[in-house]
């Protein structure tokens, strides 16, 4: 394990350090297996990942990402008969994973993600079971993790929201964004009452739907005021150039820009209203052809955030050419896809 540096002395700091990130997204968070007796790597592959290896996570540290976020589902592997337990060889998966990071001396935020069947909003049943389950899921995570130190962060949860409704990606409700502020307090106080390092280890929390508006932010809580919770959203935007294939192929107008540069900035400060530092757990475009677009646009995006004291964690999912294209690393090949890509993301953090 490389030697560590001291503890920063606020989150603010951490943020600081944490220069730039990447997600290792589709594997740990893939869906359940749909075959016959799946063993352990299907649950991690079934989105057409690879097993994740040392290799690859030294492959991305090499190329200057300081940051590494695992995104986990973890209910696919969860014994709800059982006080929802979690299976031990998943909870052993996952610390493997975490262990090729961790034991490079770089940040890895480790989430739940995609905790459909339990952790939604609407219906105040099912969100006061939610809480119940959120303590007990955080708290065995919280647990298997206690000894490590401030470079592992824990994030509450992903992109909890109003699904289904015309809320869903939107700032939702009020009532709705006081059950996120319920979540988020659930998941803070199990973590700390297992004690050790967790007792002031650097937590995350989420906005409904991890959106960036300030109306969302706005209306945060910090869990029990307290002094090391970190901010995290999620900023695709403009929707159609980021997200959606056979539309806005190009990007880059004076116009373009300050929208964007406005919208990173009212979300800096706003959390800063709150006290609170920020991260952009995931940002990025899918591929398009259009690299020089998409140059334009991660080096403006990156520059702006590093303005404003944020740091931003690259969304990368390995999938190269279709509607979710985000790929920029060949997790087979350990080759970068886009290497003008990944030298606009790396030279202007």
């Amino acid at each position: 394990m490389k030697t560590r540096e001291k503890v920063p002395a606020s989150v603010f700091d951490v943020v600081r350090e944490m220069r730039i990130g990447w997600n290792l997204g589709n594997s740990l968070e893939s869906p359940a297996p749909d075959k016959l007796n799946p063993v352990l790597e299907d649950y991690e592959t079934s989105w057409g990942n690879p097993v994740t290896s040392k290799e690859m996570i030294q492959e991305v540290i090499s190329a200057g990402f300081n940051v590494i976020r695992i995104p986990v589902t973890w209910e696919k592997l969860m014994k709800k008969e059982a006080d929802y337990t979690i299976e031990p060889e998943w909870m052993d998966r996952v610390q493997n994973v975490v262990d090729y990071a961790y034991e490079e001396g770089i940040y890895v935020i480790l989430d739940i993600h995609h905790e459909d069947e339990w952790l939604y909003l609407g219906d105040r049943a099912v969100e006061e079971k939610a809480m119940q389950i959120m303590e007990r899921v955080w708290t065995q995570i919280a647990e298997r993790f206690r000894t490590y130190d401030h470079h592992l962060l824990f994030e509450t949860m992903n992109e909890t929201r109003l699904i289904g409704t015309k809320e869903e990606w939107t700032p939702g409700t009020y009532e709705a964004r006081k059950t996120i502020n319920e979540y988020n307090k659930a998941a803070v106080r199990a973590i700390r009452k297992t004690g050790d390092k967790n007792s002031d280890r650097p937590v995350i929390i989420k906005t409904i739907g991890a959106r960036y508006n300030v109306e969302a932010i706005r209306d945060i809580e910090v869990p029990d005021n307290d002094k090391n919770i970190i901010l995290s959203i999620h900023i695709y935007e403009p929707y159609y150039f980021c997200m959606v294939p056979n539309r806005d192929y190009d990007w880059g107008t004076r116009e373009e820009q300050e929208a964007l540069s406005k919208l990173i900035q009212s979300a800096a400060e706003a959390a800063q209203k709150k006290g609170l530092p920020l991260i952009v757990g995931e940002f990025g475009t899918i591929n398009k052809d259009n690299e020089d677009a998409r140059i334009n646009y991660i080096t403006h995006f990156v520059r702006q955030a590093k303005k404003n004291g944020v740091t931003c964690i690259l969304w990368d999912n390995n999938i190269p050419k279709d509607e979710f294209s985000y790929a920029i690393f060949d997790r087979e090949k350990l080759l970068w896809r886009h290497p003008k890509l990944l030298k606009a993301v790396i030279d202007n953090a």
